[in-house]
């Protein structure tokens, strides 16, 4: 009896050492648990500004993983006036805010929770516990702040006026009526769109003096050409689109053979204006306008605008309001300018290439780079290309580029960085 006992407890001995031998020791891996991470946010920017006095702050953030990142938005005034608001955003990367213009505000933001639950560490052993073995990630609050500045300015038309190219029955043979209309404001005195009555064509054209500059080291972040929808001929939507044009004309001597040409179907900006008969709301409409404004906010001069339907063979016709029909909707441009950075973009073009091959890097601002230029330093996750440590934006100029040579099979990314500004883009190397 006693021998069969102890063969029964070498059984059980035997096989509870084999099932504990199959799982690590627990003590030895829990201090890998709780890592407190201070993660950043990225590129930090004014993106838009519109009409009615919003502006879009956005940032770029990647995620640990796990559960959703949360973001603390502060907006203080620090110059000017203006009110303080703090805001919570959950797993949101911008944040619409108001402005009012010559305030000069910090905006602010970090990351207020992140969570991941590991490291990227290899699959646990078989019987082992997940959370025994892999690291645990937070951004807990303690992250650092990123901070940009921003100031936003208007300036308004000074010259507005509309040209018609319909038709004088009187005679034989159609014949532009060519009308000048002065300082009329029929329906808020501007418009744009094609009707078939007989077939007519109207056209906007707008000056925006700018006669302050930027102050010194300040740079564009973002600016709109914003103009005040009073109705529509019918219901429906219109897309009308702006584009910069001559200055040469007056708003007394502008008719349609008069006026500056333009290019309706190739716009620098659109936007799509939607009338309902039924239920009429008029409101702002915005082109967003940055590249075209920034040499004329950073050295002054008068920019000149132009407004047209995208389709002037397609029936659509809407108003807008002269500076004569109104003066709080009159047009103007809103621009958003500060710093201490300026937005970048990095592009590659092919996307693509072989082992080999070269491909284009491409690093654009979206103002004019100051004296001295901006050196933009680049670097690459992974070995698989060859790029030049650093390419610089001459002054006076927006981009530069560079050349990237395949050396390995991959998927590289280029990092390119200036002032504290981030920017990346992957590509593939093929075999």
């Amino acid at each position: 009896m006693r021998k069969f006992l102890w063969r029964i407890f070498g059984l059980l001995t035997a096989l509870g050492l084999t099932l504990l031998a199959g799982r690590p020791a627990a003590t030895e891996l829990k201090y890998q648990q709780a890592v407190y991470v201070d993660q950043w946010v990225d590129n930090l920017k004014v993106t838009r500004i519109t009409m009615p006095k919003r502006i879009r702050v956005e940032w770029e953030y990647t995620p640990m993983g796990g559960a959703t990142p949360q973001f603390t938005f502060y907006r203080t005034p620090i110059s000017g006036g203006g009110s303080p608001l703090a805001v919570t955003l959950t797993d949101k990367f911008y944040e619409d805010t108001t402005f009012d213009f010559g305030v000069t505000y910090e905006y602010r933001v970090k990351v207020a929770y992140d969570h991941a639950p590991s490291m990227g560490l290899p699959p646990p052993p078989p019987g082992a516990d997940p959370n025994e073995i892999y690291s645990q990630q937070f951004a807990s609050g303690s992250s650092p702040w990123v901070v940009i500045r921003c100031t936003a300015a208007e300036v308004l038309t000074t010259d507005n006026q509309a040209a018609d190219s319909r038709y004088d029955l009187r005679y034989g043979n159609p014949t532009f009526l060519d009308f000048a209309f002065g300082n009329r404001t029929y329906r808020g005195g501007l418009f744009a769109g094609y009707a078939q009555d007989p077939s007519r064509v109207g056209r906007s054209y707008l000056k925006f003096p700018f006669t302050t500059p930027l102050p010194a080291n300040e740079h564009l972040w973002a600016g709109s050409v914003s103009a005040y929808h009073t109705q529509s001929a019918a219901s429906g939507t219109l897309t009308v689109g702006a584009q910069e044009v001559s200055t040469t004309w007056t708003q007394a001597g502008l008719k349609w053979t008069t006026a500056p040409s333009l290019l309706p179907g190739s716009p620098s900006a659109v936007t799509t204006v939607s009338w309902d008969s039924a239920n009429p709301q008029p409101a702002w409409k915005n082109w967003h306008f940055g590249f075209e404004i920034a040499g004329y906010a950073e050295g002054g001069g008068t920019l000149g605008v132009g407004l047209a339907s995208t389709s002037e063979t397609t029936n659509g016709w809407a108003y807008f309001a002269k500076k004569e029909h109104s003066s709080t909707y009159r047009p103007r441009v809103v621009y958003a300018y500060g710093g201490p950075v300026f937005p970048m973009e990095l592009l590659i073009e092919p996307g693509s290439i072989a082992v080999g091959n070269t491909a284009t890097g491409t690093v654009r601002l979206n103002d004019f780079a100051p004296a001295g230029g901006v050196v933009v330093t680049l670097s690459t996750w992974g070995d698989e290309v060859d790029i030049p440590v650093s390419v610089t934006i001459p002054a006076g100029q927006r981009a530069a580029t560079f050349p990237i040579v395949g050396t390995d099979a991959g998927y590289p990314i280029i990092w390119a960085e200036a002032s504290g500004l981030y920017s990346t883009a992957a590509m593939e190397v093929t075999g």
